[in-house]
């Protein structure tokens, strides 16, 4: 299953090779991972290499470390949220179902952040999403408008003034950016339409959270049937 690798960055792509493993379903949950001695054979690394690998992985919460028995693979819903980037990498077992999966806490945490945005934004704030819309107008090429897009949600998120917020929605935004092509296709002409970002940045204008709400509810709802139907 493994072989050797450049010493380099060793441990990383221990971390990378493991992970990969455990996400394509070669190592389940609850499946002992090998031995530090054989998997530093395997990598042609020494011991401390695989120890510092097995320690990020354990922080990723991938694998379970007990003191005197085995490291196994543990449970996916243990793993911290910096994971969900990787999900979406070819090879993971169930993309499809991940995909929609983050699509809908992506509409959700929207919602909610447009609807509170509403309620605390400024004059300034909205401003600025007004300027982000006409650049949406005015942009014609696919990988622009997605560039604008994460540039509106993040305004979005800002004029929620919500510190954790923020913290939520980045390992979802690093999903996004990291996989890119899998999302540029909605922001083609034949789907594109920004009024539907000006519509949202009226709903908070307006102050009351159900505008707001409804409008990105509404946008969110396009985008994933889009989305839905190109996975």
């Amino acid at each position: 299953m493994f072989g050797p690798i450049d010493k380099l960055t060793a441990s990383a792509q221990i971390v990378d090779r493991i992970r990969a493993a455990v996400l394509g379903g070669e190592l389940r949950p609850g499946e002992p991972i090998d031995s530090e001695r054989t998997l530093a054979q395997a990598f042609g690394v020494n011991r401390a290499t695989v120890r510092e690998a097995i320690g990020a992985l354990a922080v990723l919460g991938l694998v379970e470390v007990r003191q005197g028995e085995s490291t196994r693979v543990a449970a996916l819903h243990k793993a911290s949220p910096s994971l969900i980037p990787h999900l979406l990498r070819p090879g993971v077992l169930e993309r499809g179902k991940i995909m929609r999966d983050l699509l809908e806490v992506r509409a959700a945490l929207l919602v909610w952040a447009a609807g509170r945005a509403a309620q605390r934004s400024t004059r300034e704030g909205v401003e600025v999403l007004d300027a982000i819309v006409e650049e949406l107008v005015a942009a014609t090429e696919p990988k622009r408008r997605q560039q604008l897009d994460f540039e509106f949600f993040r305004a979005v998120v800002s004029l929620t003034d919500n510190q954790v917020l923020r913290l939520l929605v980045n390992p979802i935004r690093a999903a996004y950016e990291l996989h890119r092509g899998s999302f540029e296709e909605i922001f083609g002409d034949g789907d594109f339409d920004a009024e539907h970002y000006r519509r949202v940045a009226d709903g908070i204008r307006s102050g009351e959270r159900k505008n707001a709400e409804s409008a990105m509810r509404a946008f969110a709802a396009g985008a994933e049937i889009l989305l839905e139907g190109r996975s």
